[in-house]
């Protein structure tokens, strides 16, 4: 039995592959190695463009690093004394209501 006809391809000497398919399993394992090798290829010039990305880039002076730990650090102990303190005062008025 064939196949229904579709418009796209009624009359134009076209045959679906689907109704067949002879695969030789030796060009699959090539189209896979192949296809692995582009993978691999992509890989590199991925590390190789990011490389010297890297190159580039203007890095901060370690003062200037070191400074920025201090205000993170201290203000990230101000906010958990603030959180710390508002906490506390919601748990005592919690405790004194019920």
């Amino acid at each position: 039995m064939d196949r229904a006809s579709d418009s796209k391809s009624e009359g134009w000497g076209f045959e679906s592959p689907l109704a067949c398919i002879n695969v030789d399993t030796e060009e699959v394992k090539m189209a896979q190695k192949v296809e692995e090798l582009n993978k691999i290829e992509a890989l590199k010039i991925f590390f190789r463009d990011s490389k010297e990305e890297l190159k580039k880039v203007v890095w901060p002076e370690k003062k200037v690093v070191v400074n920025a730990t201090w205000v993170v650090l201290g203000i990230t102990i101000i906010v958990a004394v603030v959180l710390g303190a508002i906490d506390l005062v919601y748990t005592n008025i919690l405790k004194a209501i019920f």
